[in-house]
Order: C-alpha cells, then sequence, then structure tokens
C-alpha cells in the first residue's frame, strides 16, 4: 500500500534487490498497478553500474519523479538516506521502506 501511495503521488522512489532477477519485474507490476492511472515520471527500470551518476538524483531533487530499480550485485553503492531525502527506497532483500513513516502530505489512502 506504501508504495502504491507514493507511485499515486508522483513521488521519488528508488527500489533496490542483491541481484537482477525480479528486480525489473517488480517494478513493471508496480507500475501496472497504477491503471488506468500511468507514470509520468523517469521511469528507469534497472541502472546499468555504467551509469552511476544516475544516483545523484536520489541526493537531488530532479525536476521531475523517478522511479528507479538499483540491482547492489553490480558494485553501485547507494548514498545514505537523510531526512530531506524526498525519495523512498525499498529494499526487496529485506522488505525495509524508508522513510518508515510518509509524511502527510503524502498519503492519499
Amino acid at each position: 500500500v506504501m508504495l502504491f501511495n507514493v507511485l499515486i503521488c508522483q513521488r521519488n522512489v528508488v527500489v533496490t534487490a542483491p541481484t537482477v532477477d525480479g528486480l525489473t519485474d517488480v517494478m513493471e507490476v508496480a507500475l501496472s498497478l497504477l491503471w488506468p492511472l500511468q507514470w509520468d515520471g523517469a521511469y528507469i527500470p534497472l541502472v546499468p553500474p555504467a551509469h552511476e551518476h544516475l544516483l545523484g538524483f536520489i541526493e537531488n531533487t530532479p525536476p521531475v519523479p523517478f522511479f528507479m530499480g538499483i540491482s547492489l550485485d553490480g558494485g553501485l553503492v547507494l548514498p545514505a538516506p537523510n531526512k530531506e531525502d524526498d525519495c523512498v527506497r525499498l529494499d526487496l532483500e529485506t522488505n525495509d521502506v524508508t522513510p518508515e513513516v510518509l509524511p502527510a502530505e503524502w498519503v492519499m489512502l
């Protein structure tokens, strides 16, 4: 429910997984749950290691919301979360969501 809330509010989302297996499937299923609505932000189902400069979006607020998948087996290292982050992080290995409680303006359900 939290992931749906964040996507419907067009917030920044990063999904991480220890391997590529299933990561893009989870991303596609999450977007399909929005139907009949659609995601209008940047959608990067898998950030390749050669494009780790895209991780700078996590620390800085980009002009459009993003939904990004990152496989941690490629050596990519995420910046540590901070309170000013306008980004929700979902770890598929541990099922952890950061932040644990969404700000009131992000909640629709």
